[in-house]
C-alpha cells in the first residue's frame, strides 16, 4: 500500500509539474504540453507553421495531444521541411498604402479575395470580411518599439465578431498568455485568424464557421478599453491584415 501511495504522489506530482511548466519547459526546442493546448496554439504561441511541428514530431492526424508530453520546437538554425518555405503572398484587389491604419473605420461587410500559389500547389483563395465594426486604434507593426502582430479594433462592449473567413475552430481558450479569450480558426493550410480579448467565445473546438457567422463577443483589452485583437498568419507568420482587406 505504501508503493502505491508513493507512486500514486509521484504520479500527481509529475502531472502538477507538467500543467504548470513554462512556456519552453525542457529546453533545447523542447515544450511540454500543458492542459487545454491544442497543436495550433502551441505554433500560434511560438510563431510557427503547425506543420513544421507535425514533421519534426511526427504527428498523426487528429494531432490529439497528452497534458506532459514533450514537443521538439524548430528554433533557429534549424531547417524547416521541404515546401514549407514562405514565398510572397499574391493579394488581388489590394488598398492604398494608407489604408487600414490607425484610425481608419472598418466596415464589417467588406470583402476582398487573396489568392496564393508556390511551384508546388496551388491553394484556394479566401473570401474576407473584417471581423467587426470599429475604429483600428493600433496598426500592424513588426517593429520592436510599437509590435503589434495584428490589428485593434475599438467597438463596443458585447458587440458581435464574426469569422473573417469560412473555416474550422482549431482553438478557443484562454491559455495564451497576452491574448485573454481567444480563437483560432483555420481557413485552409496556410491561412488562420485570431480573435482576441472576447467577452465570451461563442463556438468551440472542431466546430465548422461560415464567414460572418458571429463566433464572439467583444470584451476589453489590456487597457481595459473595448476592443478585438485580430491577426492574419501565413505559414505560421503574422501579416498585415491591410494587405488583404482593402477599404
Amino acid at each position: 500500500m505504501l508503493i502505491l501511495a508513493s507512486l500514486n504522489l509521484t504520479q500527481a506530482q509529475a502531472q502538477a509539474q507538467a500543467n504548470n511548466s513554462p512556456d519552453k519547459s525542457l529546453g533545447q526546442g523542447y515544450y511540454v504540453v500543458k492542459k487545454d493546448d491544442t497543436l495550433y496554439s502551441i505554433a500560434w504561441q511560438f510563431g510557427l507553421d503547425y506543420r513544421v511541428i507535425v514533421a519534426m514530431n511526427h504527428l498523426s492526424p487528429p494531432y490529439a495531444l497528452v497534458v506532459g508530453e514533450s514537443l521538439f520546437l524548430v528554433e533557429k538554425g534549424h531547417t524547416a521541411p521541404p515546401g514549407l518555405g514562405n514565398p510572397p503572398v499574391v493579394v488581388k484587389h489590394l488598398p492604398s498604402s494608407t489604408s487600414n491604419s490607425s484610425g481608419a473605420t472598418v466596415p464589417a461587410s467588406q470583402k476582398v479575395v487573396a489568392s496564393q500559389s508556390s511551384s508546388s500547389t496551388v491553394i484556394k483563395s479566401v473570401n474576407w470580411i473584417w471581423p467587426t465594426q470599429g475604429k483600428v486604434i493600433k496598426a500592424y507593426s513588426m517593429q520592436a518599439a510599437d509590435l503589434n502582430k495584428g490589428v485593434d479594433i475599438q467597438g463596443k462592449l458585447g458587440q458581435n465578431i464574426v469569422a473573417s473567413a469560412s473555416g474550422e475552430v482549431v482553438y478557443s481558450g484562454n491559455g495564451i498568455p497576452g491574448y485573454g479569450n481567444l480563437i483560432i480558426i483555420k481557413h485552409n493550410a496556410d491561412y488562420l485568424t485570431a480573435y482576441a480579448h472576447n467577452e465570451k467565445n461563442l463556438v468551440k473546438e472542431g466546430e465548422h464557421v461560415k464567414v460572418g457567422q458571429a463566433i464572439a463577443l467583444m470584451g476589453r483589452g489590456n487597457t481595459g478599453t473595448p476592443i478585438l485583437h485580430f491577426e492574419i498568419r501565413y505559414r505560421g507568420k503574422p501579416i498585415n491584415p491591410s494587405k488583404v482587406f482593402s477599404k
